[in-house]
């Protein structure tokens, strides 16, 4: 008796491959979060935002990660924290 050969198939390629694109899009992609335009311009003067990009309606940009304390409310920095998984 011969013993059983499995073939490979595209289509458990490509199944692969959108199941890792759905993971990576779920888990590592930016996470929005809403600020108030005070707390903005108090991290914008302070250097801590970067990457900004002005629309009629919206401001967005990249916040750095350290160095928050004392800027925002206790409250939103422990929400952003948590978040973003650091302590």
């Amino acid at each position: 008796m011969e013993p059983k050969q499995q073939k490979f198939s595209i289509g458990y390629f490509i199944v692969t491959l959108i199941a890792i694109f759905v993971i990576q899009s779920v888990f590592f992609a930016p996470h929005a979060e809403n600020l108030s335009y005070s707390e903005f311009k108090t991290l914008a003067r302070k250097g801590k935002v970067s990457n900004l990009t002005l629309d009629k309606q919206v401001i967005t940009g990249t916040l750095a990660a350290d160095g928050l304390e004392g800027l925002l409310a206790k409250e939103k920095l422990e929400e952003l924290k948590r978040r973003i998984g650091t302590s």
